[in-house]
């Protein structure tokens, strides 16, 4: 039997202390399966809402040793829609940019990726991974698009030596 949406953010909210809000974003992002349309609401299986709030959460010291150049974490703001059910080229393709984030951000990344070659990247919404790029965070110049300084930061599989 499927759960309304009400019910599942309900769910999220009891199980994991996701705020409706968040847990609509989730919901419409596919994070707990392709909702059914009903007549009046939007339906989600059950046993995946309560897998969607069973999810893992990663502590930081078991993060360290994975990942010990660090780690970029790209938050998905309010107005950035994704679809998490879709593969994971076309969710790269969506969510590659341009990132907002501030020039000494920006400069200090930049360096990182220079000095290390590539940096892992995830991209979160409400905290929850919908895109992960494990080997590496590309960096791509695209003049006009993105950045000020045409910067275009770009998930993208690290392909080796180019």
């Amino acid at each position: 039997m499927l759960v309304s949406a009400r019910h599942a953010c309900g769910l999220l909210l009891e199980e994991r202390g996701i705020a409706r809000a968040q847990a609509r974003r989730l919901l419409a992002a596919g994070l707990a399966g392709p909702g059914v349309r009903g007549a009046g609401a939007v339906l989600y299986d059950p046993i995946a809402v309560q897998a969607l709030a069973s999810r893992p959460v990663l502590e930081l010291d078991e993060l360290a040793p994975v990942c010990p150049n660090g780690l970029v974490v790209a938050r998905l703001d309010a107005t950035r829609r994704t679809d998490a059910m879709a593969d994971w080229q076309e969710r790269a393709a969506d969510l590659s940019g341009p990132w907002a984030m501030p020039p000494w951000t920006r400069a200090l990344l930049a360096a990182r990726i220079a000095a290390l070659g590539t940096l892992p990247c995830v991209a979160t919404l409400c905290g929850h991974v919908v895109l992960g790029c494990p080997t590496g965070l590309m960096v791509r110049r695209s003049w006009g698009r993105g950045a000020a300084d045409g910067t275009r930061w770009t998930a993208m599989p690290d392909l080796g030596p180019r």
